[in-house]
């Protein structure tokens, strides 16, 4: 059966190869194009899912500078800090997530993003900060995720930093609240060492 104006299948590319192009004129250049910024960022965080962390913490910095204008930018800085962390950068990662806590304090990864500054002093041996940092992670978000390494880790700040009835209470609590925890053993053995202080 003979069908009357249809269009070749050719002539259909053509027609919406044309419709495309001049809805394209009417957009702002950056509707009409990808989100150069967006693929710049799903590109980073894709480096940092592949847990590869230093091309992450390129991709993000090259981000951050390329598209400071960009919505992603919380989550870039966040996720920057974060693979300086993974890459033992602990001074830089701080000072990024110090400077994404500043920026955005409404962000939804506050929480997280505080905690990771408060390992990083630990883990710079800068335990005063470390003390400081996790009680108040610990006060603001009391139900948050990380409280059970907060407290073994505060412990042991409090253990080091000559303060063994501060440190027993907090691993104590730690033990009390995660006893199959992932932090047990190590709140265990840092209960041991300073209830022998």
């Amino acid at each position: 059966m003979h069908r009357r104006n249809a269009l070749k299948p050719s002539a259909v590319v053509l027609l919406a190869l044309v419709v495309s192009m001049l809805s394209g004129a009417f957009l702002q250049p950056s509707q009409a194009f990808a989100d150069a910024g967006l693929d710049a960022y799903n590109f980073a965080r894709g480096l940092y899912k592949a847990e590869r962390w230093s091309l992450a913490e390129e991709a993000f910095r090259n981000f951050l500078t390329e598209h400071p204008a960009h919505e992603q930018i919380p989550f870039g800085t966040l996720y920057l800090g974060l693979s300086q962390i993974q890459l033992e950068k602990h001074t830089e990662g701080r000072t990024t997530l110090d400077s994404f806590v500043q920026k955005y304090p409404q962000n939804s990864d506050v929480a997280h993003a505080k905690y990771r500054v408060a390992e990083c002093s630990y883990y710079l041996d800068e335990l005063e900060r470390a003390e400081k940092d996790f009680n108040a992670c610990l006060k603001d978000y009391p139900k948050d995720p990380f409280r059970e390494f907060a407290l073994a880790y505060l412990g042991d700040a409090q253990r080091r930093l000559g303060k063994p009835s501060e440190a027993v209470a907090s691993l104590q609590l730690s033990l009390d609240l995660f006893p199959q925890g992932r932090m047990a053993a190590e709140a265990r053995f840092g209960l041991a060492q300073a209830t022998e202080a």
